[in-house]
């Protein structure tokens, strides 16, 4: 009869711990799925900010990309102004600057 006694609460102390083990399993499965589920919200939502992050990103390419195509017009509009004339022009304001002066001097000189 002891022994039936000693094999009852051996059988019982063990089936307890494996319960136990069994339940600690559980609980820490559960905490898993939710700390899991959490870091997928927080995934899913940082996706989110990203793919507005690309899309302003791709909206300010499409902007930069023309105002870089108007910008060269403007280069080669420039490029193509002859400089010779531009220095042919410079001579004929200095010119027509000196004789304003010399018109000017002579008015002076003959008013004196």
């Amino acid at each position: 009869m002891e022994l039936l006694g000693i094999v009852t609460t051996t059988v019982g102390g063990i089936t307890t711990i494996i319960g136990s083990v069994l339940v600690l399993k559980s609980k820490t499965l559960t905490a898993t799925v939710e700390e899991q589920k959490n870091l997928i919200t927080t995934l899913q939502a940082g996706k989110a900010e990203q793919n507005d992050q690309i899309n302003k990103l791709t909206d300010d390419h499409t902007k930069h990309t023309g105002e870089i195509a108007e910008l060269r017009g403007q280069v080669s509009v420039l490029k193509d102004v002859p400089l010779q004339n531009i220095a042919s022009e410079l001579s004929t304001i200095r010119t027509v600057g000196e004789e304003t002066l010399n018109i000017i001097k002579k008015k002076k000189v003959e008013e004196a």
